[in-house]
């Protein structure tokens, strides 16, 4: 995983299969009780981000030239990805908001807006 600061996230245009995301960051507190950070679940879990730019066209992965018309998501999106991957690039604007490029094959699923409120418990918004 790279990190590097930015100072302004349109100035990154994927290309190929990588898409733009904002991760929504986990809950700290539940109610009265203080959730940890350093739970582990970062290395085997899963996080939801909001999908910022797709290029176009997008291709089916990094080394295919097949291009996908729909891949199922659009920019606005809430998808579900895993955590630890090794193909990811983040990005942190001088505000410190923090962005990724992950190649859309990592993505688990997209987030319907009706079932986002069983994710409440485990974002932050």
């Amino acid at each position: 995983m790279t990190s590097k600061k930015i100072e302004d996230v349109q100035q990154i245009e994927p290309q190929g299969s990588w898409i733009l995301i904002r991760p929504i960051p986990r809950k700290e507190k539940a109610g009265s009780l203080y959730i940890p950070i350093e739970t582990g679940v970062e290395k085997v879990g899963h996080s939801i981000g909001e999908v910022l730019k797709i290029p176009s066209p997008l291709y089916k992965n990094q080394t295919s030239k097949a291009q996908i018309k729909d891949p199922g998501f659009v920019v606005g999106d809430h998808v579900l990805y895993r955590d630890y991957l090794k193909n990811i690039h983040e990005f942190f604007s001088e505000s410190g908001e923090r962005y990724c490029l992950m190649c859309w094959e990592d993505f688990i699923a997209v987030v319907d807006k009706d079932l986002r409120s069983s994710a409440e418990g485990l974002v932050n918004e």
